[in-house]
């Protein structure tokens, strides 16, 4: 296993120049997805995040970001198009990573489903659905691929049924996919975590007979 290499904000910044593909981040935090992309030479044109705070630390390291500061609920389609100034069907990647409480594995599961609560200090309703909002903005977008990322609790039997439904809605709009659950301590992390990570491939560019074998790495 090859040991972690670190790397500062001028390298990020250097390797995000190459400008490689477009990316759209939701529920984007403070910019740890959005950092990846960028030091693999992505160009992240905008991201979603409704936490103020997200958005103060996102624009603190990257602040030329075209952002939406509001609840997913509450952002259409279009209006991202138009945020980034593209087409359907332009966009290269679709990212979202979001909220995990509803099923975490030291949480309360599903008993806390369906339910108003303070989340993130704020009062949400059903939180565990928010990934079908995520599915909506894909289905206007229709980027080339989509990339989603919880917590291994999605795939327990307690969650795996809402899991599916989640894969349906992606597949609904027109997207194969494949899921993993990953150990970021078999890449160079120094860290033990897992996390499930689904990437769907919009229909017109991978064929149904092509499988999506390919679609992860290997452990160093």
């Amino acid at each position: 296993m090859s040991s972690y290499k670190n790397y500062t904000l001028a390298d990020v910044k250097e390797s995000a120049e190459r400008k490689l593909f477009t990316v759209f981040s939701t529920f984007a935090g403070g910019g740890g997805s959005s950092t990846g992309y960028k030091l693999a030479g992505g160009d992240v044109r905008g991201v979603l995040e409704f936490q103020k705070v997200g958005i103060r630390t996102y624009l603190q390291n990257y602040p030329k970001t075209k952002f939406f500061c509001k609840d997913i609920r509450n952002v259409t389609g279009e209006q991202v198009l138009r945020r980034l100034r593209m087409q359907p069907e332009e966009l290269d990647i679709f990212d979202g990573s979001p909220p995990c409480p509803p099923f975490s594995m030291s949480g309360s599961k599903r008993k806390g489903w369906n339910k108003t609560k303070t989340v993130y200090g704020r009062k949400q309703t059903n939180i565990e659905d928010l990934s079908f909002d995520m599915a909506r903005l894909v289905g206007v977008v229709r980027p080339k691929i989509v990339i989603y990322e919880n917590v291994k609790g999605l795939t327990m039997e307690y969650a795996a049924d809402h899991f599916k439904k989640i894969i349906n809605a992606f597949e609904s709009y027109g997207y194969q996919s494949v899921n993993r659950v990953l150990n970021a301590n078999d890449y160079g992390v120094p860290q033990g975590r897992e996390r499930v990570f689904m990437i769907g491939v919009r229909d017109d560019i991978l064929p149904h007979s092509l499988a999506l074998s390919w679609a992860f790495p290997r452990p160093m």
